[in-house]
């Protein structure tokens, strides 16, 4: 079974680093804009480009724009 990944926020301090889990980390092929395999479209109204294409992302990828899949 894999584990969930996190988007941490990482603090320096003189003698230590302390970490903040800031939210869950969705990858492409798991959001809701996402339309497909291994390489497609996101669909994300944060991606349009205004010209009617998309941004065409790997399904690995992530951003701060995603939204989980409905099951």
């Amino acid at each position: 079974m894999k584990t969930a990944e996190y988007i941490t926020k990482e603090t320096f301090y003189p003698l230590a680093t302390k970490q903040e889990i800031v939210g869950n980390l969705i990858r492409c092929r798991k959001c809701k804009w996402w339309s497909g395999e291994e390489y497609r479209e996101c669909r994300s109204p944060n991606w349009d480009t205004g010209t009617g294409e998309y941004f065409i992302t790997p399904a690995g990828f992530y951003c701060g724009w995603a939204e989980r899949k409905e099951k």
